[in-house]
């Protein structure tokens, strides 16, 4: 049973408030976001969604704690119940668009209509991609000088570091946070030192510890090794049928619309 004020700021309260207001003042629409990095990018993103009638407050769910993350936004602080017209969330998917239900975290978010999310890892992704890195490194030096195809390197490390990356959002899917967590993920499939002049030595580097990886999730799991293949085999598909930059903008549109 709630007891404070703050256990009680749902999107009911939100929409009784602004009855009191004049009718033809504007209603307010709480967006709560996981940390102060978060307030700019949806801040921007949800700014263009505003008309005469509505407009949104992007914040943190608590102005004094320092806690941070998608337990504070989605259990710690706010029911997800209680979301609505009036009070929404913003989060980043991390794994849990993914994970398709698979945990209780990944449910409330890709059931909630009222919960936004990035559909990529992190919103990190929206501003680091390998189109982009050209530019960052123009603005970084003052040096318009390409001496790296960011494009064609990058697409070559993903090509690498995929069979990794689906076993380890396959244990993620079993609950299993143990056998070979995020951290271990990185461990094999982070950059080391990269020659300019021969950058494809760090991709060999990199291709010899995923195989070594590969080698030894293979000789512990090789029923799970078949299943995998067959995702590699319709990866191509997949990727080509959803594009997540388009997937991300239209779905959020149709979704802000019907909140409205």
């Amino acid at each position: 049973m709630a007891t404070s004020l703050r256990d009680n700021l749902t999107s009911s309260y939100f929409n009784a408030a602004h009855k009191l207001y004049p009718k033809k003042a504007r209603r307010r629409i709480i967006a709560y976001v996981e940390s102060y990095d978060d307030i700019a990018f949806w801040r921007t993103l949800l700014e263009e969604f505003e008309d005469d009638e509505h407009y949104f407050q992007v914040m943190l769910p608590s102005a004094t704690s320092l806690a941070k993350g998608k337990k504070m936004v989605l259990m710690n602080t706010l029911n997800t119940a209680e979301l609505g017209r009036s009070l929404i969330a913003c989060v980043d998917s991390d794994y849990d668009f993914l994970l398709q239900g698979a945990t209780n975290t990944s449910r409330k978010i890709n059931r909630n209509r009222y919960i936004f999310q990035t559909y990529t890892y992190a919103i990190e992704n929206y501003h680091c991609f390998a189109e982009s890195l050209h530019e960052v490194c123009v603005q970084a030096t003052l040096n318009d000088r390409s001496i790296l195809d960011f494009n064609s390197y990058l697409k070559r490390y993903s090509e690498i570091v995929y069979p990794l990356f689906l076993w380890n959002v396959w244990f993620y899917r079993q609950r299993d946070t143990y056998t070979f967590p995020m951290y271990d993920f990185h461990t094999y499939t982070s950059l080391r030192e990269i020659n300019l002049r021969y950058p494809e030595k760090s991709l060999e580097s990199l291709q010899q510890r995923v195989n070594q990886k590969l080698a030894e999730l293979k000789k512990k799991f090789q029923h799970i090794l078949n299943l995998l293949f067959r995702l590699l085999s319709q990866s191509a598909d997949i990727v080509n049928a959803i594009d997540m930059e388009l997937r991300f903008k239209f779905k959020r549109i149709t979704d802000i619309e019907m909140c409205l």
